[in-house]
C-alpha cells in the first residue's frame, strides 16, 4: 500500500487493485462522479484521506512478499520529452536498476561482485551495471535466484542477500 517509511522493515500490502486512471479518464470519471454523488446522500462533506494517489500510486508487482519492490506509478504521467524539458536528462539511470563497478569493494566484496557479474548483471557501459531482466524482472524472481543459487562462501548469506536487494530497489521510477 506504500513505500518504506522510517523504521519500517516493509511495506504494506493490501493486495486492492490500482485504479485504471487511463479508462477513468476517458469516460469523464463517471465512476468517481456516480461514487460521490452517491455519498453525498449520506454527508456533506468528504474527507479524501490519501489525497496524492490521486497523483501517483505506490503499486507493488502481483506476488510480491513484501511492497519493497513497489514503485510509485505517475497517475499523471510524464512522457520522456517532458522530463527532458524539465532539465531531468539521466532518465535510463532513474528507471533502470543500475549498480556502478565502485560497489566492489565498498559494498559487496570481490568473490561477492564476481558472482554478481556472472550470474545477474550485464554491463551497460561507463562502469555501470543492470540486473539482467532475463533473470530476474521481479523481486519474487530475483529471490529465487538468489535462493537456489551457489553463492560464494561469505559471513552472512542474509546480509548479502540485503545488499541485493537494497541495489535492486534503488530507482526512482519502474
Amino acid at each position: 500500500r506504500g513505500p518504506k517509511w522510517g523504521s519500517r522493515t516493509a511495506s504494506q500490502v493490501w493486495g486492492l487493485p490500482a485504479y485504471d486512471w487511463d479508462a477513468c479518464r476517458r469516460d469523464g470519471y463517471a465512476w468517481w462522479m456516480r461514487r460521490l454523488s452517491h455519498m453525498s446522500q449520506y454527508f456533506h462533506a468528504y474527507r479524501i484521506d490519501c489525497v496524492l494517489n490521486f497523483l501517483r500510486t505506490w503499486e507493488v508487482p502481483v506476488g510480491s512478499p513484501t511492497g519493497w519492490f513497489g514503485c510509485f506509478e505517475p497517475v499523471i504521467g510524464f512522457t520522456v520529452a517532458e522530463l527532458e524539458s524539465r532539465g531531468i536528462w539521466d532518465i535510463h539511470r532513474l528507471t533502470y536498476h543500475n549498480l556502478h563497478e565502485g560497489l566492489c569493494g565498498t559494498t559487496f566484496s570481490p568473490a561477492e561482485w564476481d558472482w554478481l557479474l556472472q550470474h545477474l548483471l550485464e554491463p551497460k557501459g561507463g562502469g555501470f551495471f543492470r540486473f539482467r531482466t532475463d533473470v530476474c524482472p521481479t523481486e519474487c524472481a530475483l529471490a529465487a535466484v538468489l535462493d537456489s543459487a551457489q553463492l560464494p562462501p561469505m559471513e552472512d548469506l542474509q546480509q548479502f542477500r540485503g545488499r541485493v536487494f537494497e541495489c535492486y530497489r534503488d530507482v526512482l521510477f519502474q
